[in-house]
């Protein structure tokens, strides 16, 4: 696996001048239940700061955070930092396919997709996975389009 910075694996330090949005974050937890919940505003508004307080907030359950970049509209890039975040934590058993798993040098195939999903439905622990400012793929994929 290649080697990811842990700066892009690791949740942001919260701005001293952070003012806690608590409905926000409540409104985060109800989206927990759910497989996806996506955090969408404009540039500037706040989003990764939100994102962290709320994951801070929460101590009890696990997150593998990911902070994307354009270069991360590469697939390789992309699934090599989230199993990176992945398997930094310690609730991803050392026996979880998930520890397993390698992206490939060429590319992203739908088995590894497959196995990275069904690894994470066995996990003895649910865990929580933020991708924090996924614009920068979209926004990559569509200068290569």
């Amino acid at each position: 696996m290649a080697l990811v910075p842990r700066s892009k694996v690791t949740p942001p330090p919260i701005p001293t001048q952070h003012i806690r949005r608590r409905r926000l974050e409540a409104a985060l937890d109800r989206g927990a239940e759910r497989d996806v919940t996506l955090v969408c505003a404009p540039p500037g508004i706040g989003k990764t700061s939100l994102l962290a307080s709320w994951v801070g907030s929460d101590v009890g359950v696990p997150t593998a955070w990911v902070r994307l970049e354009p270069e991360d509209g590469d697939p390789r890039r992309l699934w090599g930092a989230v199993l990176a975040a992945l398997t930094a934590l310690p609730e991803v058993p050392a026996a979880s396919r998930i520890r397993r798993l390698v992206v490939s040098r060429t590319t992203v195939e739908l088995d590894f997709l497959s196995e990275l999903l069904e690894g994470l439905a066995t996990l003895p622990t649910p865990i929580r996975l933020v991708l924090d400012d996924v614009q920068h793929i979209r926004d990559s994929l569509s200068r290569h389009a």
